[in-house]
C-alpha cells in the first residue's frame, strides 16, 4: 500500500531542493507531482520495492536484444534530457508525476552525484533511458522511457539490465 506522509506534505516541501530529496528518500519517502492540484505529495510506499541483485531475472527475449547490442549505453551524459523524456505525455499516459519543480531538484542531485542516469542511444538520439537516486550502497530507480519510434523498443529495459550488471 502506498500513502502520502504527513510528515514531508508540509508548505515548505513544495519547492524541493537536493537536500530536501536527500532527506525524504533517507526516510524512506519519495516525491510525486499530482497534476491535478499542483501539488507535490510526499509517499512511503509500505512495503517498497526492492530487486535483489542476486535473483534478477533477464527474460529469453530481453536477453537476447541485450546481446544484439542495438544501443550505445552512456551513463549520465544527459541527465536532464532522460527525465524530460520521462516526463513527456505519451498517449498512454495523460498526467505526468514530473514537474518543472522535481526536475530541477533532481538536476541538483545530479550535479552533486546522487543521482544518476543510464541512457540507450542510437547515432545521436536519445531513444531509451532511466534515472534514480544513488545514497549509501541503495539506488533507487525513479522512472524510465523508451522510443520505439525512434529505434528504441526496449531501450530502458536494456539500460536497467546494464545498471544491475
Amino acid at each position: 500500500m502506498m500513502h502520502s506522509n504527513d510528515l514531508f506534505n508540509a508548505q515548505d516541501w513544495q519547492n524541493p531542493t537536493a537536500d530536501t530529496l536527500r532527506l525524504a528518500y533517507m526516510h524512506g519517502a519519495f516525491p510525486m507531482h499530482d497534476p491535478d492540484d499542483d501539488v507535490i505529495g510526499w509517499y512511503t510506499p509500505n512495503p517498497r520495492g526492492v530487486i535483489p541483485l542476486d535473483a534478477f531475472h533477464i527474460p529469453k527475449n530481453l536477453g537476447r536484444a541485450v546481446r544484439r547490442n542495438d544501443f550505445e549505453i552512456r551513463a549520465d551524459t544527459a541527465f536532464v534530457a532522460v527525465m524530460q523524456h520521462c516526463a513527456e505525455q505519451t498517449p498512454d499516459r495523460d498526467g505526468t508525476w514530473i514537474d518543472d519543480r522535481l526536475l530541477n531538484a533532481y538536476a541538483q542531485l545530479f550535479e552533486d552525484g546522487n543521482a544518476h542516469s543510464i541512457e540507450a542511444w542510437r547515432g545521436d538520439a536519445l531513444v531509451g533511458g532511466l534515472y534514480g537516486v544513488h545514497l549509501g550502497g541503495a539506488f533507487f530507480g525513479e522512472s524510465m522511457f523508451s522510443r520505439p519510434d525512434a529505434g528504441g523498443t526496449n531501450a530502458s529495459k536494456i539500460c536497467l539490465v546494464h545498471l544491475v550488471r
